[in-house]
């Protein structure tokens, strides 16, 4: 099929990111390809009026949005070739994830294990196997320029502190009357130094509006040596810690992780921590109270290490200028096995809640007290092979699989669906009860009455 015309709907941020590397790889191919956002248009219904000419639709969005805009094809444009694919990590208790997209022409999926399941799926569904191995869809590869421009970045903050060090410790040092100037400097210099103070500040101003230090406090001092000094190497250590907006949950919990991280750069006086925040918008998730902003947890302290920052970087500069990452469950924590940085899973909140589960048998699990950013944080051969795949290596039989591809109507062809699920995962069922049930049901329906 010759391509003339692509959609990409999608509805959250998160949605979104996740579509960027598949737009790039089909503009490359010379397709005209349109994102449509579903806040935009204010729902499924409303979108679907600009899907009328589409050859492709590509579908970024939950298993609601994308069943009821598969209906909406159906009588609008059944000719149109329809793509499914997740925005972030599946566990295998989301069992309903893989049943919504069933319907779709083809399916792109994470991981080899996410490819086990989903055929599982399509076989109790009496269903073809529509799956392919796409990989990490939202993950943003890491040039190296982008590499570049982060460390210097980094190297121009901390030019700035040393600046100010250094000129701190000359206005302090005994000098002899004749020699000393208005800066605290000698009068053949004082124009200089002036000149270089203001450009340290200038530079620190500018990265601080992008990397905001936690505003409100006085920071604590801290007495280790290592952080009087000033590294020129390319690559400064820093640590990124990507925030979840549910996970962990609750007020007491989101409270224990912050004074965790806290603590962690407080042990690390010479590593910069940079908190990677998550807002409710960007997920379309609500706050309900239990889901604070660690960085309202954080001005509500009286005194924080100076090495600690909150930021709204995006996570492509951010993973750029660290070598370690940070989280609970992120999705994040797969860009950065991908980028080749050291990932850590704080094994402190360990729960099926939080989705850590994911990670288990990586080797990436870790109490905060037990972490040592100089050594592990790289997931074992067997877990990454299963549960790690790069969208760059898979884009080019992803594409012509997409370009190439014919729009044929898909169904369930089996009586009593839902028992069939259950006895295909029966584990699942067993250990997942009632709520797994249930939300499989209901995807069921709305699978079938579309």
């Amino acid at each position: 099929m010759k391509c003339h015309s692509i959609k990409v709907v999608y509805r959250s941020f998160a949605h979104e990111k996740a579509t960027r590397f598949l737009t790039h790889k089909l503009r490359e191919a010379g397709c005209r390809v349109d994102a449509i956002s579903l806040n935009d248009f204010g729902g499924p219904k409303e979108a679907a009026r600009e899907l009328n000419d589409a050859d492709v639709v590509v579908l970024s969005c939950g298993g609601k949005d994308i069943n009821e805009i598969l209906s909406l094809l159906r009588d609008r444009n059944s000719k149109a070739l329809t793509v499914a694919l997740f925005p972030g990590i599946v566990v295998p208790e989301q069992l309903e994830a893989f049943v919504s997209r069933v319907r779709c022409s083809i399916t792109l999926l994470n991981s080899q294990f996410d490819a086990r399941i989903y055929r599982r799926v399509c076989k109790a569904l009496g269903m073809p196997d529509n799956g392919v191995v796409f990989g990490a869809a939202w993950w943003d590869d890491i040039d190296e320029q982008g590499s570049v421009q982060a460390a210097d970045t980094r190297q121009e903050f901390e030019h700035a502190n040393l600046m100010k060090r250094q000129l701190k410790q000359e206005s302090t040092a005994p000098r002899e009357p004749e020699h000393v100037g208005v800066m605290g400097c000698k009068p053949e210099l004082e124009n200089t130094a002036g000149r270089e103070l203001e450009r340290a500040d200038a530079r620190k101003r500018d990265f601080e509006q992008e990397v905001a230090p936690v505003c409100g406090h006085e920071h604590a001092d801290v007495a280790d040596s290592k952080q009087q000094e000033f590294s020129f190497a390319p690559y400064p250590p820093a640590t990124v810690f990507f925030e979840q907006v549910d996970v962990p949950y609750g007020a007491e919990q989101r409270a224990r992780l912050v004074d965790l991280l806290i603590a962690l750069a407080t042990r690390f006086p010479a590593r910069t921590f940079y908190i990677k925040q998550r807002h409710t918008t960007q997920t379309g998730k609500t706050d309900d109270g239990a889901c604070l902003p660690l960085a309202d947890i954080l001005n509500s302290k009286p005194r924080l290490p100076n090495n600690l920052h909150v930021t709204d970087q995006d996570v492509t500069p951010l993973l750029a200028m660290a070598d370690a990452c940070l989280t609970v469950s992120s999705s994040a924590a797969i860009e950065g096995i991908l980028a080749g940085k050291r990932v850590h899973i704080l094994a402190d909140f360990a729960s099926r809640q939080h989705y850590t589960h994911y990670f288990k048998n990586s080797g990436l699990m870790v109490q905060a007290d037990a972490i040592n950013f100089s050594k592990g944080g790289y997931p074992t051969k067997t877990w990454h092979g299963a549960n790690v795949a790069n969208p760059h290596a898979c884009s080019e039989a992803v594409l012509q699989r997409v370009l190439k591809g014919n729009a044929r109507p898909r169904a369930i062809t089996v009586k009593r669906p839902l028992l069939r699920l259950c006895i295909f995962f029966p584990l699942l069922c067993l250990r997942y009860g009632r709520p797994l049930i249930r939300r499989v049901r209901v995807t069921l329906n709305r699978v079938l009455n579309g």
